[in-house]
């Protein structure tokens, strides 16, 4: 559990941490830096609470990854943010986010019985970056909850 006092949890401050299972993020951290969760392979799952950004690569390669949580407050889901947790069968977004950059969940889900099948975005989101879904062969829906016109989705050449 990270402390509420706790503002910023920074780039790699858990880099690679082995034994690290679960993390509960405090009220307090309001920004979670570059890969400071990066590498954990033995986690599992994430309770965010009050994090408004989630740095590129935070948890890249935490290939056990099941259970996300990201709280009421995240605005901003940095490039390759949740990179290769293929276990993903929770993710909880929050309804102010607004960008979500390229790669972000990238191989984020391999088809099984528990898989994520299905997302909904609030009414903030405005940008979806490149490939951010990229490899996610389980995901068969995104729903995005707005009455907005217009959102920006990152294209790609075929």
């Amino acid at each position: 559990s990270i402390p509420e006092t706790v503002e910023t949890i920074g780039n790699m401050a858990f880099y690679s941490c082995k034994k690290l299972y679960s993390v509960a993020i405090g009220t307090g951290v309001k920004v979670i830096e570059a890969k400071a969760f990066s590498g954990c392979v033995e986690l599992t799952s994430v309770n965010i609470r009050n994090t408004e950004q989630l740095g590129d690569m935070a948890f890249y390669g935490c290939s056990k990854l099941e259970w996300f949580d990201c709280g009421t407050a995240l605005k901003h889901i940095g490039t390759r943010a949740l990179w290769n947790a293929k276990k993903l069968n929770y993710l909880k977004l929050s309804p102010t986010l607004e960008t979500i950059g390229d790669y972000a969940f990238a191989t984020t889900t391999e088809k099984t019985a528990n898989s994520l099948t299905a997302l909904t975005f609030g009414d903030e989101l405005e940008v979806v970056g490149n490939y951010a879904f990229y490899d996610c062969s389980s995901l068969e829906s995104i729903y995005i909850d707005k009455d907005k016109d217009f959102i920006y989705l990152c294209t790609y050449p075929a």
